[in-house]
């Protein structure tokens, strides 16, 4: 929790120092100094969400470690994508030709591997409902046993 709070402190800092230098340096940089600004604004405010509370919070509720360890990656993972998405939409005049792109990109590999992402959606659906109850029938000549 010390190294969460140190990098949250100096996330902070440096946001700041961006903010201060934008009235510094007004002019022909500004707009960079701008952008470097919002972009570490985001960047303070999703690890807060997601390294501190989720994963602080919330993870230290869960009791079993295989449950903790898989929420973990989907926070990491999460963190990732939500920090992206937040840098396209910071750096990035037109965004409108870049998702259009990015769509039709996604769509070919979904159709390509249709059956990987429906082994995944069911292994999710699994791993949700929870444990998995499995029935043996075995015939006898006498009477039928359920395992």
């Amino acid at each position: 929790m010390f190294k969460k709070i140190v990098t949250v402190i100096i996330l902070i800092i440096l946001t700041a120092s961006l903010w201060f230098t934008q009235y510094q340096y007004p002019g022909l940089y500004s707009f960079y100094i701008i952008k470097g600004f919002y972009t570490l604004i985001s960047l303070t405010i999703i690890y807060i969400i997601f390294r501190v509370v989720f994963e602080e919070i919330v993870v230290k509720r869960m009791k079993q470690a295989k449950m903790r360890y898989s929420f973990k990656k989907i926070i990491s993972i999460l963190y990732v994508l939500v920090f992206l998405f937040a840098l396209v939409a910071i750096w990035v005049e037109q965004t409108e030709s870049l998702l259009v792109s990015f769509s039709l990109i996604g769509a070919g590999i979904a159709i390509s591997l249709q059956d990987v992402f429906k082994n995944f959606a069911g292994g999710i659906t699994i791993f949700l409902r929870g444990c998995i109850v499995l029935v043996i029938e075995l015939k006898s000549t006498e009477k039928l046993v359920i395992l």
